[in-house]
């Protein structure tokens, strides 16, 4: 979609050579369209880095974890359900401590950049606009 729309307006630079107004509006909205392509593409990649290594982390505690369990039952560690039972809070701390937080995954991040988006419709609407009534 926002390919198609970042043509539509590369189309609108291609009408409004004669026109400085048009012109304008048009160079405005694809800098804006292609900002909002690099920038969406350098935070999806990085959202996306620290979602693929927090879930490595937590499939790396997982397979510990049950090599640990296996280890303490035969260690006799683990003997009843009241040793088992703290052992899986003892667990359960430590995999809450090692999870990390994905920065920039806020919901504000997402929206600020989708108003670049917002604001290039709106100017390739206003431009096509201007660009029907002045004919």
């Amino acid at each position: 979609m926002t390919i198609s729309v970042a043509i539509v307006a590369g189309l609108f630079v291609l009408i409004s050579k004669n026109n400085n107004c048009f012109s304008l509006l048009a160079v405005i909205n694809n800098i804006f369209f292609t900002a909002f392509l690099i920038i969406s593409s350098i935070y999806l990649t990085i959202i996306l880095f620290q979602e693929s290594q927090s879930l490595d982390k937590s499939l790396q505690f997982g397979r510990a974890s049950k090599k640990d369990f296996i280890k303490n039952i035969n260690n006799k560690t683990i003997y009843d359900i009241t040793s088992y039972k703290k052992y899986r809070n003892q667990k359960y701390k430590e995999e809450k401590e090692s999870k990390q937080e994905v920065r920039g995954s806020s919901e504000i991040w997402f929206i600020l950049i989708n108003v670049l988006f917002v604001f290039s419709v709106i100017l390739l609407f206003i431009t096509f606009l201007l660009a029907n009534f002045k004919k």
